[in-house]
């Protein structure tokens, strides 16, 4: 019988790798930080995935235990974590958001300390370990994963990943059945959580084949994860056909699959969308999903956009070095996690999103740690103060400058701030016009100035769930025509119309009682918006009228005085799309509201909405 002998040494720093109090105390400092960081705000707002997973939300056990033979109503397979916290929270918080929020830093914080348990299980090094850990608890993408609910899904995901990577770097090294069968259960957990585990066993060979062992374990203790694997995708593409994808369609076109909304292609584009997970990686801005800035001056924010490229410069040469070293193995091992778990997600055409780096960073952190670690250990053999000094600075200015990005990309991001405080705002406006809403009431939309309002929405769970009436129906003008609400329904009360305006919604309602024709369908290549130089006049004056999209040809204009719409006049718009329109002496004082707008010649009508007040 084999007996395991004592290292005389520890080469490359190695310590113990067995937790201890400090480590609990540093782990304690990092998620208060985390906490300053990115959630100051927890009681903002949800966005729209997150309002339809509540709607969506599972009522029973039953329905719970469906989801494991069931897609869910997006066509994924993600019965462990796409609406379970929503489900469990909304029935003792309803549409209260700070328990939510809470929920996701507790994963979120359990996310931080699994780098640690990875990292110091793979590199058996605690500096190493507490490096990769501060890369990554403070990495600008965060700011949008950390941003709602609905990205319990990538925690989850992350926490099941990286407990089934240590506890087959756990089996590697001591050859523990018991280690092998709980990584091999903690891959189901990933593959339940998320569709992009399928790569997690290469991820699991990667390790198995890079990873320095005095003996090395028997490839066939990856039997259990690719049976796990094969077994996955005969149910879910095989039976279920997650997002429509069919064995066919594997099989005749393997270099592109159709999953619904997403095409993945193994094309060019993954060369450009790997050049952006490196950028994102190093906080770096890039693309139009990654164009985050530092908030400070011009200037200041050049200098800091500088900085973080020159560490990506100084990182990279010190990787290049490392390979010449007996650390270069779990650099790789690190590099390879990065990009296997990034991969499915390289290939997604035009929708490559910064938060889909959540789980595979922590390959990018433990390789960062390592030859961050070795430059220290290199340059301390000089000068010990430069070396702290350098070392330093590589960990600290990326954090600093990320913490400084991240308030910004939480409060306007798309995916998060943006959409949050739209949702907000516009559940506020229906309700203060509409305390209590009849059964089964329709709702329209005239949203031609955010074609991203119907998500933000939740396609109208939004206003579901506070009315307590799943009947609602809500429709947006720019889903397309024709819609369903009728001229009938308007004038009956069964149906109310809102024109959104600078973020905020107006109620139309009456003036389609007045007007049904403005229901009528119009090309959503003819929105029209209307701009007035002045908020009040007197008569005699003159104000300008700006319609943008229309230059140098004429325009039918509707306008109502009061709430009363008039007939509809002609203006003539020049180069610019404006027209100068004079107050008659005689014209009486009140609110005049610019209500739609039409070209010469066209057949109906597009809402807009201007109101300039005349005095007398």
């Amino acid at each position: 019988m084999e007996t395991r002998k004592e290292r005389p040494t520890r080469p490359f720093g190695m310590t113990d790798p067995r937790w201890q109090r400090r480590d609990s105390l540093i782990l304690v400092f990092v998620g208060l930080a985390e906490l300053v960081v990115f959630f100051r705000h927890p009681g903002h707002f949800f966005a729209g995935d997150t309002l339809f997973w509540m709607g969506s939300r599972y009522r029973s056990v039953a329905e719970f235990l469906s989801g494991f033979y069931h897609l869910d109503p997006f066509d994924w397979y993600r019965p462990l974590s796409q609406r379970t916290v929503e489900s469990l929270l909304f029935p003792l918080a309803g549409m209260n958001p700070t328990p939510y929020h809470l929920a996701i830093f507790v994963l979120f914080f359990m996310c931080t300390i699994s780098v640690f348990v990875l990292a110091i299980t793979l590199t058996q090094n605690r500096v190493s370990a507490w490096i990769a850990t501060l890369f990554f608890a403070f990495h600008i993408t965060h700011a949008i994963t950390t941003s709602d609910t609905s990205m319990a899904t990538e925690m989850i995901f992350f926490l099941f990943s990286v407990g089934s990577a240590v506890a087959y770097i756990r089996y590697l090294r001591t050859h523990n059945v018991r280690m092998l069968i709980l990584s091999s259960a903690s891959c189901i957990g990933a593959l339940l959580s998320k569709e992009t585990a399928v790569v997690l066993p290469f991820a699991l060979f990667a390790i198995w084949l890079l990873f320095p062992q005095e003996r090395r374990s028997s490839l066939r203790s990856l039997i259990p994860h690719f049976a796990i694997l094969a077994a996955y995708l005969i149910f879910t593409i095989g039976i279920l056909h997650t997002r429509g994808i069919q064995v066919q369609q594997l099989v005749t076109t393997p270099g592109t699959v159709q999953g619904g909304y997403y095409e993945l292609t193994l094309g060019r584009n993954i060369i450009e969308t790997s050049g952006q997970a490196f950028s994102w990686a190093f906080s770096v801005p890039r693309g139009m999903f990654g164009n985050w800035q530092p908030v400070a001056s011009p200037r200041l924010a050049r200098v800091m956009i500088f900085s973080l490229k020159a560490i990506r410069i100084l990182i990279c040469a010190g990787a290049f070095l490392v390979l010449f070293t007996p650390q270069r193995k779990f650099v790789l091992i690190g590099i390879a996690w990065f990009l296997l778990l990034a991969g499915p997600t390289l290939s997604i055409v035009n929708h490559f999103l910064p938060y889909y780096l959540f789980t595979p960073l922590v390959g990018f952190a433990i390789a960062l740690g390592v030859i961050v670690n070795w430059i220290y250990e290199r340059l301390s053999q000089s000068s010990p103060r430069l070396a702290l000094a350098a070392c330093t600075a590589l960990i600290l200015v990326p954090a600093v400058i990320d913490a400084n990005m991240s308030g910004d990309v939480a409060e306007n991001y798309f995916l998060a701030g943006g959409s949050q405080k739209s949702a907000r705002n516009q559940l506020t406006d229906v309700q203060t016009l509409h305390p209590a809403l009849p059964r089964g009431m329709k709702l329209l939309f005239f949203d031609e100035e955010n074609t991203g309002t119907s998500w933000n929405h939740a396609k109208g769970k939004l206003f579901q769930m506070p009315y307590d009436d799943e009947s609602i129906k809500a429709e947006y003008v720019t889903d397309g025509f024709p819609i369903s609400v009728s001229s009938e329904q308007i004038r009956n009360g069964e149906a109310l119309a809102f024109k959104l305006i600078n973020g905020r919604l107006v109620e139309y309602t009456s003036f389609l009682k007045q007007r049904p024709d403005l229901l009528l369908p119009h090309s959503l290549e003819e929105i029209y918006e209307a701009k007035l130089s002045k908020a009040e006049i007197h008569a005699g004056e003159e104000f300008l009228l700006r319609i943008p999209q229309l230059k140098s040809v004429s325009a039918n204009i509707l306008r109502a005085f009061n709430g009363v719409v008039e007939e509809p006049f002609t203006v003539n718009l020049d180069s610019s799309g404006e027209t100068k329109i004079k107050v008659p002496s005689n014209m009486q004082p009140g609110t005049y509201t610019y209500v739609a707008v039409q070209r010469a010649g066209g057949l109906n009508w597009c809402t807009v909405h201007a109101s300039i007040r005349v005095l007398n």
